[in-house]
């Protein structure tokens, strides 16, 4: 897909398709902040649509650090502190099990990949997963966004773009461990 495409043009659409699909909020004002988080999720980006081997823990911790990039406050690598995803009272692991956990969660999905299952249902498995893993400080549903578009790419089939009004609904399926829902709302 990106292959047709000339420099700037791949540029342009990369541009794009990372403020679209990671930035859910169309109404958010513009930052010099968002404008960094932007820079450091198409750098991201680019690094999972360069390395489209399988997924692994390392190639995680690198694109976790890409996103937490300019953060001076945020550590590198797999998260050391935690009890609860953000906002909420959905636990997390402790961060000892952060590596068993998407190890598993790896696993789940390299074995739905020989399967051949359902493209949207095997996403929204690893995304939601993912999300409640909470492996990095901050950044993990960035994170998720850019591997799920990345393997969608790869995939043939156009990214995911969540916007504001979709807001509610994906939180919820992440909080309700929806695959379901998730995997129809990537549907559409």
């Amino acid at each position: 897909m990106l292959d047709t495409l000339d420099t700037k043009e791949k540029q342009t659409y990369l541009d794009d398709l990372v403020r679209k699909t990671i930035d859910c909020k169309s109404s958010q004002i513009h930052t010099e902040k968002t404008d960094i988080n932007l820079e450091n999720d198409k750098k991201a980006f680019q690094y999972l649509l360069e390395n489209n081997e399988s997924l692994t823990q390392e190639k995680i911790i690198q694109i976790g650090n890409l996103v937490n990039d300019s953060s001076p406050y945020i550590s590198r690598g797999y998260r050391k502190i935690g009890k609860y995803l953000a906002d909420t009272q959905i636990t997390i692991p402790e961060a000892s099990k952060i590596p068993a956990e998407l190890e598993k969660i790896l696993g789940e999905y390299q074995k739905q990949e020989m399967l051949e299952s359902n493209p949207f249902e095997q996403e929204a498995k690893f995304h939601i997963g993912f999300i409640r893993t909470h492996p990095f400080e901050d950044g993990n549903k960035r994170t998720a966004r850019l591997i799920l578009n990345t393997n969608l790419l790869h995939k043939n089939i156009a990214p995911v773009v969540i916007t504001e009004d979709l807001l509610e609904y994906y939180y919820s399926y992440i909080e309700n461990n929806d695959i379901e829902g998730m995997a129809n709302l990537f549907k559409i």
